[in-house]
């Protein structure tokens, strides 16, 4: 008897288990879906930036890597020093790469012109791109 209870309560437990389970998938594909997204648009992001780190010629210098571990010194409670004795020589590549994709952004804020065009508005067209020009209003 006491067998057959537990047993009773297994299948019950089981079966909640697995409607849960169920309930959570669309949740975990739409998550999967939109942070794919994400993930898709850093990548791409990432490699136009490293390859204008390599057109550029940018590289970190020990300066630089060094101020982007200043950003770490409070939370670690350790100086610069200490950190770059404690990060393995991949750590310090990473950094080095993040402070030269630093110097690339900074680059491209730099030489950035701004304008207040509406990125949404179709460009007029000119006469001679192939397309007919608009006629003038009277």
């Amino acid at each position: 008897m006491i067998f057959e209870t537990h047993a009773h309560y297994d299948d019950a437990k089981f079966d909640t288990d697995r409607e849960m389970l169920l309930a959570e998938l669309p949740q975990r594909e739409q998550m999967r879906d939109m942070y794919r997204s994400e993930a898709l648009n850093n990548v791409k992001t990432e490699l136009v930036i490293d390859e204008i780190i390599k057109a550029e010629n940018i590289e970190a210098t020990d300066e630089d890597v060094n101020k982007l571990l200043e950003s770490y010194t409070t939370a670690m409670n350790q100086t610069v020093e200490q950190l770059r004795e404690s990060f393995s020589e991949e750590q310090l590549d990473f950094f080095k790469h993040r402070a030269s994709m630093n110097k690339a952004l900074d680059l491209l804020w730099d030489n950035a012109k701004v304008t207040d065009e509406d990125a949404d508005a179709k460009p007029e067209a000119k006469a001679g791109d192939g397309e007919a020009a608009a006629p003038a209003e009277a």
